[in-house]
């Protein structure tokens, strides 16, 4: 079983830069990762992670890579759900086969089927247009003092 490269190198990453953020517990396969005031729970055996990443992803989370990577153990790929295989990822392009255009069913409407007629909002249009987020707003000068920012009338 082998797993998709790039996951293992994230996975690998992860951990090594993770690995001095937990403590251990007397079981050899749990451990406690603790960051600030929060704390979570990794069990290797169970692939659980008390941030729950683990169990719904299939990829172990932050603080799993950072036990597995503590552990010292090469073998990753034990700890990745089997989906993510490559054998699988093989299986998955080779049942969605997408038909080619001289494959498609070709059906005779008897009326030309037109797009929808595009109908004017019901409300005064906008007088002003909408600026872009990047674009400079104009900048008034103060009468009275000579500041930006506000302006006296």
């Amino acid at each position: 079983m082998s797993v998709l490269t790039n996951l293992l190198s994230m996975l690998c990453c992860y951990g090594f830069l993770l690995d001095n953020l937990f403590r251990s517990v007397p079981c050899p396969n749990v451990s406690v990762i603790d960051w600030g005031v929060t704390r979570w729970e990794v069990v290797l055996d169970e692939r659980t992670c008390t941030c729950r990443v683990w169990q719904v992803k299939g990829i172990p989370c932050l603080h799993a890579a950072a036990f597995i990577a503590f552990t010292r153990d090469i073998n990753w790929e034990k700890f990745v759900d089997s989906y993510f295989t490559i054998e699988k990822f093989e299986c998955a392009l080779k049942v969605a086969h997408m038909p080619t255009k001289d494959q498609w069913v070709h059906i005779d409407a008897e009326e030309k089927i037109y797009p929808p007629t595009i109908k004017r909002l019901p409300r005064r249009p906008r007088k002003n247009r909408i600026r872009a987020n990047d674009e400079q707003r104009k900048k008034y000068k103060c009468r009275r003092c000579g500041g930006y920012g506000h302006q006296q009338k």
